[in-house]
C-alpha cells in the first residue's frame, strides 16, 4: 500500500527564507500525522529521528517520508520503506546541467540527459530519484550519489510546476 498526498503552504509577506522552511516542515509533519491516522489508525504518532535525521515512528509496518519545496509539501505513507522527493521545476541552462551531472550523476544518467537534450525535466527526474532512493534507504544522499537511478524502479510524477519521485522497497 502506497498513499501520497500534498499540501500547498501559504507564506506571509514578512516570512524570511528560514520562516518559509519552518512553515513547510511543520505542514509536512501535520500532513504526515493526518495520513498515518487515516491509513493506519494511529492517533497522534510520535516522531523520532534516525542517525541521518530521517524521521520515523515506532510502529511496526508503518513507513513514511516527507519532502517540501518552495510552497508545497508531500508525504508518502506505506507498509514498506518509502522515500519521496519533490522539487519545483526551475529553469537551468545546459551548461549548469552538464556541470552538475559531471559531478553527481553516473554514466547512464548522463547518457539519459544527453538523449533528452539536457532538458530540465530529465535533470530533475534523475535528481529527485536519487533523493527519493536515498531517503527510502534512510541514509545520507552523499552515500548514494553514484547509484544508477536509470535501473531502479522509481515512479516520477509531474504536477504543474512540481516534479516528485517516489521509491518504495517492495519487501
Amino acid at each position: 500500500m502506497l498513499k501520497i498526498e500534498h499540501r500547498d503552504v501559504l507564506f506571509l509577506q514578512s516570512d524570511t527564507p528560514r520562516d518559509k522552511k519552518e512553515r513547510e516542515h511543520i505542514a509536512g509533519l501535520n500532513l504526515c500525522k493526518e495520513m498515518i491516522s487515516k491509513y493506519f489508525g494511529a492517533d497522534n504518532p510520535k516522531f523520532m529521528l534516525n542517525d541521518y535525521g530521517k524521521p520515523y515512528i515506532d510502529m511496526e509496518g508503518v513507513y513514511f517520508n516527507i519532502s517540501h519545496s518552495k510552497g508545497r509539501v508531500v508525504c508518502a505513507v506505506s507498509d514498506s520503506p518509502v522515500g519521496i522527493d519533490i522539487e519545483k521545476l526551475t529553469e537551468k541552462n545546459d551548461t549548469d546541467i552538464k556541470n552538475f551531472a559531471k559531478r553527481y550523476f553516473v554514466e547512464n544518467e548522463i547518457a539519459q540527459l544527453e538523449r533528452d537534450g539536457y532538458s530540465v525535466l530529465s535533470f530533475y527526474k534523475i535528481w529527485t530519484s536519487k533523493e527519493a532512493y536515498s531517503k527510502m534507504l534512510g541514509s545520507a544522499l552523499s552515500k548514494n550519489l553514484k547509484i544508477d537511478t536509470t535501473v531502479l524502479d522509481i515512479e516520477t510524477y509531474v504536477e504543474g510546476e512540481y516534479i516528485l519521485s517516489v521509491a518504495v522497497n517492495k519487501i
